[in-house]
């Protein structure tokens, strides 16, 4: 191949990586993972020291965790966690193992007061039980269970509720024979006491069982799955190396592409990339061509960027005469924090943070803190607002 090791390590990194492609002709052979490397590597020489030894190292305890997403438009599967497909909405949808505790105390742990008699002022419970009858521990335990009751019965609602076609639930029976009846603090359990309640009858205990209807897919018109490509051109003269570079959206996903499909929140995308209201286009055409945004989708979200970027109370802060700063990481307190948007004036400062759902006072403590990291850089922060996007945006000065 007269490969030259001399010449290989006298080049800079992502060079000399280029340079072993082209010798050992690994281009004829070019695909979405030789593609997606180069990336990491290139993104490797911006942020960490671009030599390598580092990055094999960095590569030989990360390189495992790299994966490629791509589209769901070719019949893919995905796996998800539950709280990763918040947002999201599937054709179809299997929820395996949908058995657990949902007032399950044995990840947890509580801080108990003790009377003025001990010497410390508080004692960690770890996996809290109900065997302890001390007063001050009782209520905190009924608290506990009513907590992780809630966060379950939120978690199986957005399970059940990311399916638009099918949904295909997967349980195990937990019953038995001396004890038939469903506990009904399991997923298990609820789920078969809703079946024997919709028949009207009862199940019988230790039967491999299937309850609903399943409807046949819908036909779908075949689309034209060609392909753009367009030269690669890279940062160093390698003028033999022959690779193609995919940009039909969807294909390819980069790490911020994940990042922002993991989120699962379109809106909070768009808007990391407006700084004032001539940015909607260029935001909203960036997601269409990597992939986040199908062409028809447009208008709709178009529509509701102008409501923000218009709006009464929020117009002043999209005019382009600010510094704004957007997602940009504060360290403080031994936290990472990342306002949604930070428009300066000088050394004055207005937070806006955006939020999709309801309305939470959780959210009002979230803008309290990032003030007060703003006020520990010197800055002045004149208005915290609080952006509900919903049918229509409702604005709240917090």
């Amino acid at each position: 191949f007269g490969f030259d090791l001399n010449h290989f390590h006298s080049l800079p990194l992502y060079d000399a990586v280029e340079y072993l492609i082209n010798t050992f002709e690994l281009h004829l052979r070019a695909n979405a993972y030789l593609q997606f490397f180069l990336d990491e590597v290139f993104e490797f020489t911006l942020k960490k020291e671009a030599n390598l030894s580092a990055f094999l190292s960095f590569w030989e305890k990360q390189g495992n965790t790299k994966s490629i997403i791509s589209s769901g438009n070719d019949g893919a599967v995905q796996i998800m966690t539950v709280h990763k497909s918040k947002g999201l909405q599937f054709p179809v949808v299997i929820y395996p193992y949908a058995n657990e505790q949902i007032d399950y105390t044995q990840r947890s742990h509580l801080w108990v007061n003790l009377p003025e008699n001990f010497k410390l002022p508080v004692a960690l419970t770890t996996h809290p039980s109900k065997d302890i009858e001390h007063p001050n521990y009782v209520d905190i335990y009924e608290d506990l269970l009513q907590n992780l009751e809630m966060e379950s019965v939120n978690i199986l609602y957005v399970a059940l509720t990311r399916a638009s076609e099918e949904l295909f639930i997967l349980s195990e029976d937990k019953r038995s024979q001396k004890s038939p009846v469903a506990k009904l603090n399991t997923i298990s359990g609820l789920l078969m006491s809703y079946a024997e309640k919709s028949l009207k009858g009862s199940i019988d205990v230790d039967i491999d069982y299937s309850w609903g209807e399943l409807t046949p897919p819908k036909p779908k018109s075949v689309q034209d799955q060609t392909l753009e490509t367009k030269e690669l051109v890279f940062h160093s003269p390698s003028p033999k190396l022959n690779l193609s570079l995919v940009t039909t959206a969807g294909k390819l996903w980069s790490q911020e592409l994940e990042e922002a499909l993991e989120e699962g929140n379109l809106m909070h995308s768009f808007l990391s990339r407006i700084k004032d209201k001539n940015d909607i286009e260029a935001s909203l055409s960036w997601h269409i061509e990597n992939g986040l945004l199908e062409e028809e989708q447009k208008s709709f979200y178009e529509k509701q960027l102008k409501s923000i970027t218009t709006h009464n109370q929020l117009v002043e802060f999209y005019s382009g005469t600010d510094e704004v700063l957007n997602e940009q990481d504060i360290y403080f307190e031994n936290q990472i924090l990342r306002p949604d948007r930070v428009n300066l004036r000088g050394r004055e400062a207005v937070i806006i943070d955006y939020k999709t759902g309801l309305a939470s006072e959780q959210h009002q403590q979230q803008l309290e803190t990032y003030s007060q990291a703003l006020t520990t850089l010197k800055y002045n922060v004149k208005k915290r607002l609080l952006v509900y996007i919903r049918e229509s945006i409702d604005v709240k000065i917090v």
